[in-house]
């Protein structure tokens, strides 16, 4: 690349940035598949479907627990069922826009940092083939949705920094961010502080603050009176514990998002840092990459593939890089003679930064499995099963619940995403995230939620404990596998040990609870049953239930 492109390629460059965005999208619609879903994401998915059927915001009808982590992302959800498009579907529609949102906000922001409109698409380049960028759109999550709003609000940030306008939008970005995920107010926090401190650009941020502050008062004055919650959310009390041991796996977090084919990215923003002084753009990216990091560390990372929590910021570590990129083009040619030469190191370098990008998303596509159209579906739907959890199997689960067992029926689960938006029976979550009683017991916590006891869960007495989200051939397997659960397995974990004392403990006379199979379509579904009460009969298999 060089520092004046073509004026051919600047005038071909916003449609060049137009069909990366829209390969991205295609890419993420028809390869990634829309079985590449989350569990709790269907947390939101039950809130919003009482919030349309007129229950309010809630896990459990009458039950006020703010166990959701998005409260933007539940109301739009919302729209779903006026629409008649299922949930999961819809909000993966509002993702993939969110994403060829963010890479086209990409671009416009490159040329801003000082990139000819030509330059300023290397960085769309990467991110258009980044695996955590194109996969995550699918899962029904909210992160993409966050990226495009703190790509939005950096965007808003290197405007003219005399331009009331500029930060209005600032302000509109970051207090969409707040109400999309509660610890937003953290990236505003981070965004404010360049501004104020180390920019001084007072004027500029003062009515941005004014945005924030007061959709901040209102939305708190609606929950806190209106709804009665307590001042954090319940998933606060449920995942977030400050520690010694909680900063550990912070660091392990970020240090396996370098090693897993990222340190290109981290390597070049600190070249961009190092090389490119005096850019406003390079100083708010590099600001809010390193405090963004510090955050992650601090709460402990995440248990989601491909990094979650590290997409907010992925499109600005790629912007990052660009401009690494360029400051170190600007040191080579001092040192390079010839023109060839530095036309053949710098072709080089883009095009073995674009293999490191290219093996990452190798890996996340196929993963082992010989490379194919087929094996590449297989394994995107595989990311999220496991040997006690099928999506698919889950949702067959959560409409024969539904439908074949007693609505008044109590239910406990760890999985607190697909079966309970399936199904209209009451459910305690057994990780606490829906549960504010339960929360308030000093049970350990972990990165999915605190791990209740199974003295509690007697407590509650639940009709009915689910084991495992799986569906077998034989009555003889399910049972099987249900006594591998309670018994069997490692404990070498701590997410072992628990299931040991936890299952272990319920599988016993002293807690009233007997391992039951009913038969569902041709296939069979183990669980724990009340001893006081009766199994249920054969369950015809939904007419609507997932092939």
């Amino acid at each position: 690349m060089t520092d004046q492109a073509p004026a051919s390629g600047d005038r071909l460059a916003p449609l060049i940035a137009l069909l990366l965005s829209l390969g991205a999208a295609a890419f993420t619609l028809f390869m990634v598949t829309p079985d590449y879903v989350i569990d709790d994401a269907y947390i939101g998915f039950r809130y919003a479907r009482h919030l349309y059927e007129g229950h309010g915001l809630v896990f459990n009808p009458g039950d006020n627990v703010e166990g959701y982590t998005s409260f933007l992302w539940v109301v739009m959800s919302t729209l779903s069922f006026y629409v008649g498009v299922k949930a999961v579907h819809f909000m993966q529609g509002v993702s993939v826009i969110a994403q060829l949102i963010t890479m086209w906000l990409v671009w416009r922001m490159g040329v801003r940092a000082g990139r000819s409109p030509f330059q300023a698409l290397l960085a769309p380049l990467f991110l258009a083939t980044n695996v955590t960028f194109l996969t995550f759109p699918m899962t029904g999550m909210d992160t993409s949705l966050i990226s495009m709003l703190v790509a939005f609000a950096v965007y808003a940030a290197l405007g003219d920094h005399r331009s009331r306008g500029a930060s209005v939008l600032l302000g509109i970005a970051l207090s969409l961010v707040v109400l999309t995920r509660f610890d937003g107010f953290v990236m505003a926090g981070i965004v404010f502080t360049y501004l104020l401190f180390f920019e001084r650009r007072v004027k500029f941020a003062l009515p941005a603050i004014g945005i924030v502050f007061g959709v901040l008062v209102l939305y708190h004055a609606w929950r806190l009176g209106i709804m009665q919650y307590e001042l954090l959310p319940n998933t606060f009390h449920a995942k977030v514990a400050f520690g010694t041991r909680r900063l550990l796996h912070g660091l392990i977090y970020v240090t396996r998002f370098a090693a897993e084919g990222s340190q290109y990215l981290l390597v070049f923003g600190a070249l961009a840092l190092a090389l490119v002084r005096g850019s406003q753009a390079v100083g708010l990216l590099g600001f809010i990459c390193i405090m963004h990091f510090a955050y992650v560390v601090s709460v402990g990372g995440d248990w989601m593939p491909h990094f979650r929590f590290m997409l907010p910021i992925i499109p600005l570590l790629f912007l990052l890089m660009q401009e690494g990129v360029v400051g170190v083009r600007r040191v080579g040619d001092e040192v390079l003679r010839s023109s060839w030469a530095k036309r053949t190191f710098w072709g080089a370098t883009i095009v073995l930064l674009f293999a490191f990008n290219l093996a990452g998303l190798y890996k996340g596509m196929f993963n082992g499995y010989r490379p194919s159209l087929k094996n590449l579906n297989r394994q995107f739907a595989m990311q999220f099963e496991g040997g006690r959890f099928r999506p698919k199997e889950a949702e067959v689960i959560g409409k024969s619940i539904d439908r074949g067992f007693p609505q008044d029926w109590y239910l406990a689960m760890e999985w607190a995403g697909v079966i309970p938006y399936w199904c209209h029976q009451e459910t305690l979550d057994i990780f606490c995230l829906n549960d504010s009683q339960a929360t308030k017991n000093p049970f350990p916590h972990s990165t999915v939620g605190m791990f209740m006891t199974a003295e509690y869960l007697k407590s509650r007495s639940p009709d009915l404990v689910v084991i495992v989200a799986r569906l077998y051939d034989t009555p003889e397997k399910a049972t099987e596998d249900a006594h591998d659960r309670m018994h069997g397995g490692s404990t070498a974990t701590e997410g072992g040990r628990w299931e040991h004392e936890f299952y272990g403990a319920l599988d016993g006379p002293e807690f009233g609870y007997r391992v039951v199979t009913t038969k569902i379509g041709d296939k069979y579904w183990p669980y724990l049953l009340r001893e006081d009460r009766e199994p249920v009969g054969d369950l015809a298999w939904p007419t609507d239930a997932p092939e």
